[in-house]
């Protein structure tokens, strides 16, 4: 233990601990205050703790730690984590959608009535309608997804480049050059 944390009560510790925690989950105070009631084993502390008392806890352990900023590796994992989880959630909308647009029209023979037939029809083609823009919004989430993924871990960094290099005696030696060919006296340059 160090000189700091040595007069300081372990229910205290522990607080500031969880808290820290919490921060690095990047819960909001909101959350944390709802995940204190909690007992200590479904990662709660076992009672009440306020907002303002939470951010006491997160000042204190800030001071106790130094700076908590967080590692660039360890934010990289975070947001790759969470690009997981927005991920997943646009899939599974995608393919729920897509299930939408996969239900048959009603056939004629189900109705009696000609304008029952007409009306489920129409409901069926709103039903498409709103499962295509579904299908839509779910494919630009995911996309957006890879988007941000792709630049999170560098996939969308050229895999070759090439250039052309021109010094200054290359471009020299390229007029010279041109110069004789067209019959003039080629240029002397000093450095």
């Amino acid at each position: 233990m160090s000189k700091s944390t040595e007069l300081v009560d372990p229910r205290i510790l522990r607080e500031q601990a969880w808290a820290l925690e919490g921060f690095r989950a990047r819960l909001t105070w909101a959350q944390l205050r709802a995940r204190a009631i909690l007992p200590p084993e479904a990662g709660g502390l076992g009672y009440a703790v306020s907002e303002s008392g939470i951010r006491a806890l997160m000042a204190s352990a800030r001071t106790a730690e130094g700076d908590v900023a967080v590692s660039r590796e360890e934010r990289i994992e975070r947001q790759g984590i969470e690009i997981d989880a927005r991920a997943r959630a646009a899939r599974y909308a995608f393919e729920a959608a897509h299930r939408d647009l996969l239900v048959d029209p009603p056939e004629r023979s189900e109705f009696v009535d000609r304008e029952e037939y007409v009306d489920a029809v129409a409901l069926y083609w709103k039903k498409i309608e709103a499962a295509t823009k579904l299908v839509e919004s779910a494919d630009r989430r995911l996309h957006s997804v890879m988007e941000r993924e792709a630049k999170l871990f560098g996939l969308d960094t050229p895999t070759r480049i090439e250039a052309d290099v021109t010094t200054r005696d290359g471009a020299i030696d390229d007029l010279n050059a041109a110069l004789v060919a067209l019959g003039a006296d080629p240029v002397e340059v000093t450095s």
